[in-house]
């Protein structure tokens, strides 16, 4: 008999020693990623039947498909028609909107516990996708623009959705923001969002920046917020613009007085208040 080929779009069938119904659950199942891997490296028949990378603590810069480290090596994605697989910490540097679709659309299975993003703008959908992990702890978001269907920009709250259990989470604003003040208010709605959609004494570090204080702006929900997210001696930064002096009084008061009555105070939060 004429001995077939291997190729990767038709491989020869396999006989292996477990059972063929367990193979193909091994190799379909997204939650086993290490598994997947070393079956891929036992036999080239697992990875044509499922074409997928795992990357571990990726960085993904430039505003082309960019290249990204697998198991510390260079590796050049352009082409790649496998599935992806992120683990570990996931970071982004100035990437374009149709790039965050391409690469977003072919994420198999997230598990990171880190996202960083700098210098970019990518579309809610899409930032929605790369926050999906369970175990993602870490969100870091500076100098972006997160976009509704590629128009407007969405607030704090909606960011914040997509992440009720994070530990860790900051958000620093592009410089321009001053020039659309209504754009980025942080105002009662958006408060009263995040404090329902967050979990319970989860917050270590949270930290916004250029965020504009509504003129309707009520400290007390703020210092609800607080209150409800923050863990054990947590850190809270806010640096934002305030519209007219008093308020600015009005919400260093309350902080103030919400700190003094914590009733634990061997873990009240530290809280760095700073105004533009």
């Amino acid at each position: 008999m004429e001995k077939s080929v291997f190729t990767f779009d038709s491989p020869r069938i396999q006989q292996f020693s477990l059972p063929s119904n367990i193979v193909f659950y091994l190799n379909q199942n997204p939650e086993y990623p290490k598994v997947l891997q070393k079956l891929q490296k036992t036999c080239k028949y697992f990875f044509a039947r499922n074409k997928f990378l795992i990357i571990e603590n990726g960085w993904f810069e430039n505003s082309r498909w960019p290249k990204s480290s697998i198991i510390n090596k260079q590796e050049d994605l352009s082409k790649c028609n496998a599935k992806l697989s992120f683990r570990g910490q996931l970071y982004f540097w100035s990437i374009n909107l149709t790039t965050y679709k391409n690469l977003c659309s072919k994420i198999y299975y997230n598990n990171i516990t880190l996202l960083s993003i700098y210098f970019t703008t990518l579309n809610l959908s899409d930032y929605k996708i790369l926050t999906s992990s369970k175990s993602l702890k870490n969100v870091d978001i500076r100098y972006c623009r997160i976009l509704k269907e590629e128009k407007n920009g969405v607030p704090l709250d909606e960011i914040l959705k997509f992440t009720p259990n994070i530990t860790n989470f900051r958000c620093i604003n592009l410089k321009s923001v001053i020039k659309f003040p209504d754009r980025n208010n942080i105002t009662n709605e958006i408060l009263e969002n995040i404090f329902a959609n967050i979990t319970e004494k989860s917050i270590d570090n949270f930290s916004i920046t250029r965020f504009f204080l509504s003129p309707e702006f009520d400290p007390n929900l703020l210092c609800e917020f607080i209150k409800k997210a923050a863990a054990p001696k947590a850190i809270f930064r806010f640096s934002v613009y305030y519209h007219f002096d008093e308020q600015k009084d009005v919400v260093s008061t309350a902080l103030f007085q919400m700190l003094k009555d914590w009733n634990i105070p061997e873990q009240k939060p530290q809280i760095i208040l700073s105004y533009s």
